[in-house]
Order: structure tokens, then C-alpha cells, then sequence
């Protein structure tokens, strides 16, 4: 076996191999995985949806059970909309919010959607899976 010394070239380039095999971000940039889901009831209609689920945090509310809600399209794969936690109780609070169709397909739809602030910065970003395919119509 060959020797390898410090600051040769063999010995910096195990350095370098070594340090981005363990440094995920040293050839790009920084991203997010999200692998982690939530149970979620959707109403989907095609041109709006109507979501039921339990967000960990929103805003400075804490654990929220039971937040609705509900979207209409405003142009094609674009809708607006808003959420609303603790509805019809005394603490309740609506949040204005958009959502952008991702994808859709035969199986199912991907759905983006931003929680805005007061001042209309995101506060909040929401992945949802749905259904696709056959849309209950209420028209």
C-alpha cells in the first residue's frame, strides 16, 4: 500500500472526495423534503375546492383542529381563496390564501398553497394531494 502524505495531491484529493460525500450541499443549493402527511378531508369541483385539516402551526396559533378551507378558481390552475381556523367560535381568524394546481392527472391532483399574513407575505406553504378524475358537481 502507498503512503500518502499530508498536502499531497493524492491526500487533497481523498480530502475532497471525503468532504462532498458528506456535505449534501456543497453542489447545490439548499432544498427541502417533505415526507411527512397529514390526514385531510377535500371537496374538490373542479373550478373550487374545500379543504378540512389539522395544522401544527399557523401564524402564532398553535395545534389547530379542524380548519377550513375553500377555494375558487380565478384563472386557469390559479385560485384564491382563504382559511379560516376556529370557524364560528370566538377565536376565529381568517387567513387570505392562494393555491396554484401543480398537477393533475388521472389519479390524483397537487395542489400548492400559500397562507397570506396581513401585509400579504406567505406565512404559511401547504402541499395537498387529491383526488382526480370524476368531480362532484354541485352545478
Amino acid at each position: 500500500m502507498k503512503k500518502v502524505l499530508p498536502m499531497s495531491p493524492r491526500f487533497m484529493s481523498l480530502v475532497l472526495t471525503a468532504f462532498l460525500s458528506t456535505h449534501a450541499l456543497a453542489m447545490g443549493q439548499q432544498a427541502q423534503v417533505f415526507e411527512n402527511s397529514t390526514a385531510a378531508g377535500i371537496w374538490d369541483h373542479g373550478s373550487d375546492f374545500y379543504l378540512r385539516l389539522d395544522i401544527a402551526e399557523l401564524a402564532d396559533l398553535k395545534d389547530q383542529k379542524f380548519v377550513w378551507a375553500g377555494f375558487q378558481e380565478v384563472s386557469t390552475g390559479q385560485f384564491s381563496g382563504e382559511v379560516v381556523a376556529d370557524d364560528f367560535g370566538k377565536g376565529e381568524r381568517r387567513f387570505p390564501a392562494r393555491a396554484t394546481l401543480l398537477s393533475g392527472s388521472q389519479s390524483a391532483r397537487f395542489f400548492h398553497i400559500e397562507v397570506l399574513g396581513s401585509k400579504g407575505e406567505v406565512i404559511k406553504e401547504i402541499f395537498v394531494k387529491g383526488p382526480s378524475g370524476h368531480f362532484q358537481s354541485t352545478r
